[in-house]
């Protein structure tokens, strides 16, 4: 969850705006969580593993997609997006796609 993760990114994965989710006064929407859910496909079976930019980011996400969404075994990728560009071997893609909302 980030308004900017920019290229590249983690094969597979999907942007979800941060903004979409909270509303103007900074509370969540858990419509639009449920609606970014149900249409990114996250709650499907697949493994379900966040990220954001940053460790802050991705908690954001870890907390939005887990615990307000009702999705059980919500994993956070530690350092996000910072720390998988950082491993140089690790597959990388320059189509972020949104996730359909």
């Amino acid at each position: 969850v980030q308004d900017d993760l920019g290229a590249p990114s983690i094969p597979g994965a999907w942007r979800t705006p941060f903004s979409r989710l909270v509303g103007e006064a900074g509370l969540v929407d858990r419509s639009a969580v449920a609606d970014a859910v149900r249409l990114s496909g996250f709650g499907s079976g697949k493994k379900r593993v966040v990220f954001g930019t940053n460790s802050r980011d991705g908690a954001a996400a870890w907390f939005l997609f887990g615990p307000v969404s009702g999705l059980e075994d919500v994993r956070l990728f530690a350092g996000g997006m910072n720390a998988w560009r950082t491993h140089p071997n690790l597959p990388r893609t320059d189509n972020l796609p949104e996730s359909g909302f």
